[in-house]
């Protein structure tokens, strides 16, 4: 009789790597596990960066509160708040005051009174009420519409020596206060210079230093401002109130500079 042949059949167990739904669930976790790993770097990074920056805008408000070193200003023919005046003459001005801040502005304004011996003698007018006196003739100081108080940042304080002056106080940017201080006491102006023909174009530029001469015109501003530092006494009838120019300066209300011209 023939032997029958028994065939045997072996299950092979697939590896799970081979196994679509448990390779699926594995690469799952993985990015799962990964996704949370790299927020949590990030966010460490991210914490770490603000306070880095919390830390530069801690330092950056004690240098403006004053830990800053100051920035050096030339006061070549101007005189620091606080420093000796020279004697005041009749008509003559006094070298500029440098002023920085608003008390510092209210000081130099009571230093120029002392100097012209003007206690008491000193009062407020509108910017717009000068050029309208102005039209028929710069008046006396009686002839102004004088107020016993300023309103701040618009009226401009007049001031009356012994002897009966007037000078009409403001502030000037630095170019102008050392162009006037050069011009000395009693304020020599040259002539006005010639109009340069329509041809001479580098002579309508006007490079280099503040040159005043009659006629030249200047801003004066109330009150201490960061375009004008410096405290000035003009004698009324040296001057000719010409036009208001309103600054915005960040306030509720604009500054009302006033635009003048020398004579």
């Amino acid at each position: 009789m023939a032997k029958p042949r028994v065939t045997r059949r072996t299950h092979v167990k697939k590896p799970w790597y081979e196994r679509p739904v448990l390779l699926f669930v594995v690469l799952a976790v993985v990015l799962i596990v990964a996704g949370i790993f790299i927020s949590r770097f990030f966010m460490g990074r991210r914490q770490a960066s603000i306070a880095l920056g919390a830390e530069a805008d801690s330092a950056a408000a004690r240098a403006a509160a004053g830990t800053a070193e100051p920035v050096a200003v030339d006061l070549t023919g101007l005189i620091a708040v606080g420093a000796a005046l020279p004697a005041a003459a009749p008509g003559a001005i006094l070298p500029p005051i440098y002023a920085a801040t608003l008390p510092e502005g209210a000081e130099a304004r009571r230093e120029l009174r002392s100097a012209r011996e003007a206690e008491g003698g000193y009062a407020f007018v509108e910017g717009a009420r000068l050029i309208e006196a102005a039209t028929t003739g710069m008046p006396a100081w009686e002839a102004l519409p004088l107020r016993d108080s300023q309103r701040a940042f618009c009226d401009f304080e007049v001031q009356r020596e012994t002897g009966g002056a007037g000078y009409l106080i403001g502030f000037v940017d630095l170019d102008a206060a050392k162009a006037l201080a050069s011009l000395g006491p009693s304020l020599a102006l040259p002539p006005a210079a010639p109009a340069a023909p329509s041809w001479q174009v580098w002579k309508k530029k006007g490079a280099g230093r503040l040159e005043l001469r009659v006629g030249s015109e200047i801003l004066l501003y109330p009150d201490v401002a960061p375009e004008a530092s410096c405290a000035i006494g003009l004698p009324l009838e040296r001057v000719r109130p010409l036009r208001l120019r309103r600054v915005e300066g960040g306030l509720a209300n604009p500054v009302e500079a006033l635009e003048v011209a020398l004579r």
